[in-house]
């Protein structure tokens, strides 16, 4: 009956060991701790980053570009109005009232690339079973959903990618300093266009809580 008692003990271990939920701050310690790539990997006619090994780009716009980390998608936006902002005057959006708080919350600076400081800002939501990551800086806005398990790679990897983004300032402010800003692109739709039913409201919290990107 003991050694019953002792390996059920053990199977109980176990179990929880390989089923927790890392904490939600790790993926973002981890990516801000290490090394930024001194190089870049991919190239667009707005920016050129780099992606780890691990991290599969899907699909790629002159805006946006669509990455899967492990089966899931990451949403990455160029957030262009903003930039061209920075020389010219652009009426913006106030930010709306968010229907619910993040279940978590934080921000950074970083030495990117380029060895410039910049700051970037992480938060995430929980809707349903699935974890909403938003991730920005202040060029490019980085979105995910995913499980808990996947919470800690994803934004890991997110991280990383964005201390590596370059962005060709003076090519977006000659392509948009005369016209309409859309960032309305297949990418971002298709990426919508994929995330789970029960989640239908990402949408519209993605664009509240950038009110500036659309």
């Amino acid at each position: 009956m003991k050694r019953i008692a002792l390996l059920l003990l053990s199977l109980f271990v176990l179990v929880g060991c390989t089923t927790k939920m890392p904490s939600l701050d790790t993926g973002f310690k981890q990516g801000l701790s290490k090394p930024v790539s001194q190089s870049t990997n991919h190239k667009k006619r707005f920016m050129r980053y780099y992606t780890p090994p691990h991290v599969g780009v899907k699909k790629a716009d002159t805006n946006s570009t669509l990455f899967t980390v492990e089966g899931f998608d990451v949403l990455m936006r160029l957030s262009i109005d903003k930039i061209v902002s920075e020389n010219f005057d652009y009426d913006k959006k106030s930010e709306t009232e968010k229907t619910q708080d993040p279940v978590f919350e934080d921000s950074a600076s970083y030495i990117d690339i380029q060895d410039e400081t910049r700051n970037m800002k992480v938060r995430i939501y929980k809707m349903n079973e699935y974890y909403a990551i938003f991730l920005n800086n202040e060029s490019v806005d980085m979105l995910a959903m995913v499980p808990g398990t996947n919470v800690s790679i994803t934004l890991e990897s997110m991280v990383d990618i964005l201390k590596t983004v370059v962005i060709n300032k003076d090519v977006v402010v000659s392509a948009y300093s005369n016209k309409e800003i859309s960032n309305y692109d297949s990418t971002y739709s298709e990426f919508f266009e994929q995330t789970p039913p029960e989640t239908g409201t990402l949408k519209d919290m993605y664009e509240q809580l950038n009110p500036n990107r659309d």
